[in-house]
């Protein structure tokens, strides 16, 4: 699973100030779960 390497690649890159891109890390997160036919709960106010 490539994509952890990604979220890391991503999260490390980042300045101190810049805000990481959730959207990115969301989807690959999400693509993993497709993958693994893991089913989600969104019903967490912190996941919006």
């Amino acid at each position: 699973m490539n994509q952890f390497g990604l979220i890391l690649k991503h999260a490390r890159n980042l300045g101190f100030e810049e805000e990481p891109n959730y959207k990115y890390m969301r989807g690959l997160l999400e693509s993993i779960c497709q993958q693994e036919k893991i089913t989600v709960d969104y019903k967490f106010d912190w996941c919006k």
